[in-house]
């Protein structure tokens, strides 16, 4: 997938353009680059542009075309934003993807610059010191330095000499990051001690020592869009850094390169760093992890936060030592929920992320948590909702604190139910006892692969063949990795079985060989929350192997393993506990996820259970398509809303966040997009439980045959409909 062209580059296109036009003789562009932005700089604050050169340590500046720094300065100002935020974009090295991912650099876009700096709270206390521990070319002090002092009732020269600092790694990063700031002040006392507090250091190692010289009990405020990347290694990253160009998932067919001395030098530097942090929980070593304690360890008592994080410090079981702390010792705390569909960064649109904004106790009482939405257009970024998790009542549904994602109080409330009303899949009091294996690893095992069946060797079975229901969903024609082609399979006929790969039984451990020996159940571990749907789960049979993408289930001491599985089938593949899964999940459903969730208050031995397993096993033996299928599934649907308790209107609640259904289904007449699966689900949910009007179910009743007459049919998956 192409990355999107960020908004950002879009608005500064004509200034790039008049840069390059400036540079392009130059024997060294970027240093030309940076001498011509500091001249604007200088003519758009009042300063001298021989102050910056000076501190940049230019000794013979370039000839600057006054006529060009004019220009410039016109079309700055005609921006949708401030000419100092501008400059710092433009001020940016040029990075590679090698580069990007190497150092996690996604720059800050202006609107998410503003955006943050807007949500500091100003009745915790006076604000006089801020740091950027990672600043780059200092889009978010520059935020800082313009938005602040009128919330202050400051001036902007007044911040900007006593309490603007930052840091980064990169010399020529943390010039750009002077010469954005000193396009606010005309006065040399101030441009001198702008470029002493930008610091070039590494923040992690250095710790919160390196500061003590200016701010000796900590910072007001930090402010920050640390690196996002793992400290790791891997063969394909470093292959990708030394020039091979090639896709994830290919195999490898240049040499082998050697990354061990790279990998000891990463190890050290870690050993470090873990002397130092205490925060960071289990998984990998994650520089946002790292930097987001740095920052709560830089504040003062009663400073405040300002971060963009992934999403994964409110999902992820690895920061939640991190969750633990912040909530614990903040008063204030609120998390704005983003995705990049506003082309924040070059990534994908569907790329969600965090804004954390959070002020520490220091006397203050503790609020509740806050989760907030926005929207943004190509100006600014507004936020939309903001819903109120009371404390208590979240960690009595989330124990790790990892924050569901609900858009509105509803969503709050129905979510709380039915976890107050159901009991986790992984208590060990509870009937279902669950066995999970990883049978095959797709990157260890991958030698023993094979195209082409042998008699000892059995079809393997991948993520991306698995839908609900169906373990064969999917054909494999051509290619390797994610450029494989699949295409859609009509049956889960074991003889019509188009795997890409073939294993051999031998090579199997004990344990996997008597597994694979055996009916399972088994589900794709890679989905996402905007996916038609998330969870996708299905009856594994005898004789197939599965990769590492498709655990399998075996649940311990269950007196029929198939009636148990049938029923954890009907439960997990229904619309109510694909909600659950949509809002904690990020792109995979680990165990520790799955574990958690949710399962209704029913035994698979109880009548209830044996009627939702019976219903899963009419799916699968009557041969049922079409609308007969369609039927079976929507009195499925009825049965686990009636096993969670739950009424109608949550199921309506529910379906809303379904959006891609039905896509290739015709509409009703007059209508965008077909509704199809919703209405013959809300309607055998009413007649089922007997709830709704009259008026309701007559009305559901008629768009249900319309939509029949015209050739819809529900529950039919995009890839299918696509044909």
């Amino acid at each position: 997938m192409t990355a999107p062209q960020p908004i950002e580059w879009q608005l500064l296109g004509r200034a790039e353009s008049m840069i390059d036009a400036a540079i392009v003789a130059r024997s060294d562009p970027e240093e030309a680059k940076l001498q011509l932005l500091e001249a604007v700089s200088a003519r758009l604050g009042g300063a001298k542009a021989e102050w910056l050169y000076e501190l940049s340590g230019v000794a013979r500046p370039l000839s600057v075309d006054r006529s060009t720094i004019e220009r410039l300065v016109r079309e700055l100002d005609g921006l949708p934003m401030p000419p100092a935020l501008a400059l710092s974009a433009l001020a940016r090295p040029s990075l590679d993807l090698a580069e990007k991912r190497k150092t996690g650099a996604y720059y800050t876009d202006f609107r998410l610059a503003k955006y943050l700096v807007d949500g500091v709270s100003h009745d915790h206390g006076p604000i006089k010191s801020v740091l950027d521990p990672a600043c780059g070319t200092g889009i978010l002090l520059a935020a800082c330095a313009v938005y602040m002092p009128e919330r202050l009732g400051i001036r902007p020269s007044e911040l900007l000499a006593e309490g603007i600092c930052g840091s980064d790694l990169s010399p020529r990063a943390l010039r750009g990051a002077r010469l954005a700031l000193c396009a606010l002040t005309r006065d040399r006392a101030v441009v001198e001690q702008i470029g002493a507090k930008l610091r070039c250091q590494d923040s992690l190692r250095s710790g919160a020592s390196f500061w003590r010289d200016t701010f000796e009990s900590g910072f007001d405020l930090i402010v920050a869009n640390p690196p996002w990347e793992k400290l790791k290694i891997s063969r394909h990253e470093a292959l990708r850094e030394k020039g091979i160009d090639r896709h994830y998932g290919e195999t490898y067919d240049q040499p082998a390169f050697e990354v061990k001395p790279l990998r000891s030098s990463l190890r050290r530097y870690i050993g470090h760093l873990e002397d130092s942090f205490e925060l960071q929980g289990s998984g990998e070593h994650d520089l946002y992890k790292l930097f987001c304690e740095l920052a709560i360890r830089l504040l003062a008592p009663g400073g405040q936060l300002g971060l963009l994080l992934p999403a994964g410090l409110i999902r992820s079981q690895g920061t939640r030592r991190l969750r633990e702390h912040i909530v614990g010792n903040c008063a204030r705390v609120n998390f704005t929920v983003m995705e990049n569909r506003a082309r924040f960064f070059a990534i994908d649109t569907r790329f969600k992320f965090l804004a954390l904004h959070a002020a520490t106790l220091n006397g203050h009482a503790a609020q509740p948590v806050q989760l907030s939405w926005t929207k943004a257009n190509d100006h600014v970024v507004e936020r939309t909702s903001t819903v109120t998790l009371p404390r208590s009542t979240l960690r009595s549904v989330r124990p790790d604190l990892s924050l569901p994602e609900v858009r509105s109080v509803a969503e709050w409330k129905l979510f709380v139910a039915l976890c107050r009303s159901g009991i986790p899949f992984g208590d060990r009091s509870a009937c279902w006892r669950p066995q999970f294996m990883r049978e095959v690893d797709m990157t260890r095992d991958s030698e023993h692969f094979a195209r082409t069946r042998a008699p000892d060797s059995m079809p393997l079975i991948e993520g991306r063949m698995v839908h609900q229901f169906r373990f064969a969903a999917k054909r494999y024609v051509s290619g390797t990795g994610r450029r494989a082609l699949w295409e859609p399979e009509a049956t889960d006929d074991v003889t019509r079985l188009g795997p890409q790969f073939y294993f051999p039984r031998s090579l199997l451990p004990r344990t996997a060989a008597e597994r694979v020996g055996q009916w399972r159940v088994g589900f794709c571990d890679i989905t996402g929350q905007t996916n038609e749907r998330t969870l996708l789960a299905s009856r594994i049979p005898a004789n197939v192997v599965c990769g590492n993408k498709v655990p399998t289930i075996l649940f311990q001491d269950a007196p029929d393993q198939r009636n148990w599985g049938d029923c954890w089938l009907g439960i997990v593949n229904s619309f109510v506990f694909d909600w659950i899964v949509r809002r904690v999940v990020t792109t995979t459903v680990n165990y520790f996820l799955l574990l958690d969730l949710p399962m209704p208050p029913v035994d698979p031995h109880s009548p209830q259970g044996n009627a939702i397993a019976a219903m899963v096993n009419r799916i699968y033996e009557s041969g049922a398509s079409g609308w007969k299928l369609a039927e079976l599934r929507a009195e499925l649907e009825a049965r686990v809303l009636e096993a969670y308790g739950q009424p109608c209107r949550a199921l309506a609640l529910i379906l809303d966040d379904f959006p891609l259904l039905d896509r290739g289904a015709p509409p009703l007449p007059g209508e965008s997009r077909s509704t199809v699966t919703r209405d013959l689900v809300l309607l055998r949910a009413m007649q089922h439980l007997r709830q709704g009007s009259k008026s309701e179910r007559t009305a559901l009743e008629r768009r249900v045959e319309m939509a029949r007459e015209a050739g819809a049919i529900p529950f039919i998956p995009s890839h299918f409909a696509e044909q």
